[in-house]
């Protein structure tokens, strides 16, 4: 049985996103601030233009993967099986 797609999952979606996103953007922003400045301090701008874009982009793609899950979802219950005997 496959799991129902709800709206609890696609706001942890876009949590797991997120998070995964501001990871992404910090170890990014850490290497280019070493890489010019020689060190691994980054700026609290620096910090909130990370924290916004990924606000962006996880929403975008938690959103974009609940709607592509529903689509898949009403594609199985619209489609009947077939006998493979």
């Amino acid at each position: 049985m496959k799991k129902k797609i709800t709206l609890p999952l696609l706001i942890l979606g876009v949590i797991y996103c997120f998070v995964c996103f501001f990871i992404l953007g910090v170890v990014i922003q850490c290497g280019i601030v070493f890489m010019h400045e020689g060190h691994f301090l980054i700026g609290r701008k620096k910090l909130i233009d990370t924290l916004v874009l990924s606000g962006i982009a996880g929403s975008a793609a938690g959103i974009g993967s609940w709607i592509f899950a529903k689509i898949d979802e009403y594609k199985a219950r619209k489609k009947p099986p077939t006998d493979l005997n």
